[in-house]
């Protein structure tokens, strides 16, 4: 019974951390000019274009199907290399 009402108090001190930082998160985004973007953007004289660049990056990069692509080549590639590497080590 003692350990279970350990296990919940710790349970509820992570979850009050939790609401904290996302309450405050929340409020900075809400009310701090700038947090969350690129100083780029922030240019009066430069930032229409510096949007541009960033949303051309964005789209290329962004991309689900790319994105599980590479990762799935990735894998593949680790896997062969391990499988190649393992057998060398044998084969010396």
């Amino acid at each position: 019974m003692k350990t279970g009402l350990e296990l919940f108090k710790r349970f509820g001190r992570t979850f009050a951390v939790v609401v904290l930082v996302v309450a405050g998160s929340t409020v900075l985004v809400r009310f701090a000019p700038g947090y969350l973007s690129d100083a780029r953007e922030m240019d009066a004289r430069y930032g229409g274009v510096a949007r541009a660049e960033l949303a051309v990056e964005a789209d290329r990069s962004n991309s689900f199907g790319k994105c599980s692509e590479q990762s799935l080549a990735d894998g593949r590639r680790a896997t062969w290399a391990s499988r190649a590497n393992t057998r060398f080590l044998f084969l010396s």
